[in-house]
């Protein structure tokens, strides 16, 4: 998994925080060493190069994938004073997700799935463990967000906790038919 393409402009802000997570698969494969210790080569590297860091960015060392989880500001360098945190349940790779949605106009399931979701998933922001993927966008059950005028909620995912879409990940989108009361 690649990370943020590199960014020479030294008019980024410095991060001020950074919080970087595992995903479950590494973290299982980190037999005892620390996370911090584990990351701290491709995290150098990416300071020395000042390489733009952020929310949602793959990090990859030793073929084990970590994520930027949140950072402050919301994109920037890492610098000599930038605070690490790596704290936290690793992410988890989702099996099953389901959305419900509402908006202006009613849409069908298969509407709703490639007229709002395909888009969401592209690009930079592909299914977690597509090639060329270079950031990931984390889901947790009660979320809300909104892809242009559609309101989304995750109503339900499978294992549960912070996590992401994979390529191999089932995904299901319904309408809230909920009356307004």
């Amino acid at each position: 998994m690649a990370s943020s393409a590199a960014s020479m402009d030294p008019g980024q802000p410095a991060l001020q925080r950074l919080h970087i997570l595992p995903f479950a698969e590494a973290d299982n494969l980190l037999a005892g060493r620390s996370r911090i210790d584990v990351m701290a080569p491709e995290l150098r590297r990416k300071r020395s190069c000042n390489e733009v860091v952020k929310l949602g960015d793959v990090l990859r060392h030793e073929n084990l994938d970590f994520a930027v989880i949140k950072c402050e500001p919301e994109e920037g360098l890492l610098g000599i004073d930038t605070d690490y945190f790596v704290d936290g349940s690793p992410l988890v790779s989702f099996e099953k997700i389901q959305f419900s949605a509402w908006g202006p106009c009613e849409m069908s399931s298969d509407a709703l799935f490639s007229e709002c979701l395909v888009g969401y998933f592209r690009g930079e922001f592909a299914p977690y463990g597509t090639e060329g993927a270079k950031r990931v966008r984390f889901f947790y059950s009660s979320m809300t967000f909104q892809v242009g005028d559609i309101y989304l909620q995750v109503e339900a995912t499978e294992p549960a906790g912070l996590g992401v879409v994979t390529n191999m990940t089932e995904i299901f989108a319904g309408w809230d038919k909920t009356p307004e009361f």
